[in-house]
């Protein structure tokens, strides 16, 4: 339920933290609140599916993608994902795990899909509070940082873990 994508350079482009991102709390805030804390995505996608709103922010320094929002339709936030870049401290797990510092994560690998090819991500989670980081096993290198309404993770606990989808 939370994805990312790749997206072309915008003028929409903003300039983040993530410590300014973590203000935001699941079922509690509101498209109100997140733009005036991060101003206007670049980017909104509607998810027929759920009825949900996808709000895209791109970095300023590379028109990437940086951040992406989803919002019930009651324009209620219901969850936030981070994608980390290289330089920054969390970049590394133990940094980015210290973000949450009452969480406490279980790791799961991802599951075998293609039989050809050996999944590299290991997912780091607390269900309880809605917190999930994607480790890129590989390189030893978180890729993402994710936290939703606990609620959500609760009804849906078939799904797997958030990681980032390419549109």
């Amino acid at each position: 339920f939370m994805t990312s994508c790749s997206l072309p350079r915008t003028k929409s482009s903003v300039s983040i933290s993530l410590d300014t991102v973590l203000r935001l709390t699941p079922d509690q805030d509101n498209q109100t609140t997140a733009t005036s804390l991060l101003g206007s995505p670049a980017r909104q996608i509607q998810m027929p599916d759920l009825g949900d709103t996808l709000w895209i922010y791109n970095d300023k320094k590379d028109g990437r993608q940086r951040l992406s929002l989803i919002f019930d339709k009651h324009f209620k936030l219901q969850s936030v994902l981070w994608l980390v870049r290289d330089g920054e401290p969390e970049i590394h797990l133990e940094n980015s795990q210290k973000k949450f510092p009452t969480a406490q994560f279980g790791s799961q690998d991802a599951p075998w899909e293609n039989p050809h090819a050996a999944p590299d991500e290991r997912f780091y989670t607390d269900e309880k509070r809605g917190i999930s980081i994607v480790l890129r096993r590989a390189r030893n290198e978180v890729q993402s940082v994710g936290w939703s309404n606990p609620s959500l993770i609760q009804s849906n606990k078939d799904r797997k873990p958030a990681v980032q989808y390419e549109l």
